[in-house]
């Protein structure tokens, strides 16, 4: 069947819309999968910053309360007993107590020396000591930074008088500042001199040195804090660790052993987890994405330098600024930056995955689609094919029954006129009659049956049935049709041959349409040959095979996938006015499917063509 030229044309350009809709659905989703993954790039980061924030805060929220009991005014020179009663409060209360693991006090003197004191922790009383080795640099660069200024107002005093030491800047407060190497937290106390009213007060200074145990900071505090905002090790997408920037000591805690060192070279995000939040940018990020703002009172421009101890403005209305502690820098010094890194090695490539797996997904849903857009359209075709099949099967069949109808009318009207009235032409009249009578009764039989297997209506019974009788009872009711076209048959039936299972009135109405077939489109040769013989089955068991070949206009290739269809009919056969259903061969394969067998085909155009049915043998 062929559409006509203008509803080819519409269902081009219909398929040719959906193609272009689908290459367009493609392209955008591809460039939306592309955006949404920029945008998740950007969101993991700032989250990820926001959650480093979190913790960086969370571990300075764990010195405030020692250093707001320690951040005490000036003191008489040599009584420090103010110092060991704050401490034992907020170790009283401290949910992390051994977190300290010792308290000095030094005193440096230009005049009588210094003076070096440790906090006894079962007598709450300071007793003098010795340095530490691990606090001589420490004590080195304290030393370096000179005499103090004057301190703020204290908490008993009236203030600093004229010729007091001058204040820097209006009421400074005094910074911690913590030395990473050790590591200790440092804080000054200011000493006053007791001298009368009226006379000049000097201020001298007093370190107080907070040794911290850096096994509780790096197994206790900072895993608390960590997995408190980004979960335990199995949840989190995240590898954390905080590591020393210049690799002058071991990582102070790793989420994960396993990347310790070499493996937090190229992280996602650092942060400085002491000091100003500085924003450390990951390669090829712009610096208009960081989020990082001071916390609190600007604390001064930098790392503790010689010759003064940068604070945070204050006024006593304002109350305490937040804590800020400051690093002490050396010329290789230690800055602890905590890190963090993607488990599947980087955001960036966490988004690429994710993307393609979204891409993937979104694109097999649009395959889906156009699989379905294309069935529909197939199915469609299909429809509108079949429908034009059924068409022509009616007209066809209307033909089929209109030319032995009319040969039955015309000789019964002559009879019943009596223009025959002698007994010979009684005779022939009779047989025409008769002939047009069988193929009337022929068409209407391949008709009822192709109906009956339709709606699975026909039923088998199934018996031992001999191949050469079969094949005979095929020849003796398709001899009318043989002698009448004048078909020269040659059988060859292999002697032998076991019997096969199948319905003896099926097997015999596959094998006629066969031989119709061969007889209706064998050409000007009017040869037809039968063939039987037993052989090999695909599946390696034993076949019987009947074959009927014909030297007639043969099948051309491209009509050979289409032969078994109801109703088909190649294009030269309707141009050659044979007559014919299209019923024939699809009757012989549905035949030949519900006896366990199959047939074949092999043709060549103009020349002949064979078929061949294969039943198993049980």
């Amino acid at each position: 069947m062929k559409l006509h030229r203008s509803e080819n044309i519409r269902w081009y350009a219909l398929v040719g819309g959906l193609v272009a809709t689908l290459a367009l659905l493609v392209v955008l989703q591809y460039r939306s999968v592309k955006a949404v993954g920029a945008t998740m790039k950007e969101q993991m980061r700032m989250n990820l910053r926001g959650s480093l924030m979190d913790v960086r805060q969370a571990f300075e929220a764990e010195f405030r309360p020692l250093c707001r009991e320690l951040e005490l005014g000036a003191l008489p020179k040599g009584d420090l007993r103010e110092v060991a009663v704050h401490f034992n409060r907020w170790h009283a209360v401290a949910v992390h107590p051994s977190l300290v693991a010792a308290v000095y006090v030094w005193e440096p003197n230009r005049n009588s020396g210094s003076e070096f004191v440790k906090l006894n922790s079962s007598s709450t009383a300071f007793e003098p000591a010795s340095w530490p080795e691990k606090l001589i640099t420490l004590r080195t660069r304290l030393s370096e930074m000179g005499h103090a200024p004057a301190p703020p107002d204290d908490r008993n005093g009236a203030g600093p008088r004229a010729g007091d030491h001058p204040p820097v800047g209006p009421m400074r407060r005094s910074p911690w500042m913590i030395d990473q190497d050790v590591p200790a937290l440092v804080h000054p106390i200011y000493t006053r001199s007791d001298r009368e009213a009226g006379e000049r007060r000097d201020f001298s200074i007093r370190w107080i040195i907070v040794v911290l145990d850096r096994t509780v900071l790096g197994q206790h505090i900072l895993p608390e804090e960590i997995q408190r905002y980004f979960g335990t090790n199995d949840q989190s997408s995240y590898e954390i660790a905080v590591v020393d920037r210049n690799e002058r000591a071991p990582d102070l805690y790793v989420s994960n052993p396993k990347l310790a060192g070499a493996g937090f070279r190229a992280p996602d995000i650092t942060l400085n987890l002491f000091g100003r939040p500085a924003p450390s940018l990951t390669p090829g990020e712009p610096t208009s994405t960081s989020m990082f703002v001071p916390i609190g009172p600007n604390p001064g421009d930098g790392p503790v330098h010689p010759g003064g101890l940068p604070g945070a403005d204050a006024t006593p209305d304002e109350g305490p600024p937040s804590l800020i502690i400051q690093p002490i820098h050396y010329a290789l010094g230690q800055e602890w930056e905590i890190v963090a890194k993607h488990r599947l090695g980087s955001v960036d490539a966490a988004v690429a995955a994710l993307s393609r797996r979204n891409l993937v997904f979104n694109l097999g849903v649009l395959a889906v689609l156009a699989a379905t857009m294309a069935m529909i359209i197939a199915a469609s075709l299909r429809a509108r094919r079949f429908g034009q099949l059924q068409m022509d099967f009616v007209a066809n069949v209307s033909h089929e029954l209109r030319t032995p109808l009319t040969g039955i009318v015309s000789a019964a009207q002559n009879m019943a006129d009596g223009l025959v009235d002698e007994k010979q032409k009684v005779a022939v009249y009779g047989k025409a009659i008769l002939h047009e009578a069988r193929q009337l009764s022929e068409l209407v039989e391949q008709i009822l049956q192709f109906s009956a297997m339709q709606n699975n209506g026909d039923r088998y019974h199934f018996q031992p049935i001999d191949v050469a009788e079969a094949v005979q009872l095929a020849l003796k009711n398709t001899s009318p049709l043989i002698l009448s076209a004048g078909i020269t048959v040659e059988p060859q039936i292999e002697s032998g041959l076991p019997p096969v299972s199948a319905d003896s009135k099926a097997l015999a109405r596959c094998l006629q349409n066969l031989i119709g077939n061969a007889a209706k489109y064998g050409g000007d040769q009017r040869w037809v040959g039968i063939r039987a013989w037993m052989a090999e089955g695909s599946n390696g068991g034993k076949e019987i095979c009947i074959s009927v070949a014909d030297r007639g206009i043969g099948i051309r290739p491209e009509d050979l996938g289409h032969i078994f269809e109801p109703f088909y009919r190649a294009s030269e056969v309707t141009e050659a006015q044979i007559h014919g259903t299209g019923l024939g061969l699809p009757l012989a394969k549905k035949i030949a499917h519900a006896m366990g067998g199959t047939i074949t085909v092999a043709s060549e155009f103009g020349k002949g063509s064979i078929f061949t049915l294969h039943l198993p043998l049980h």
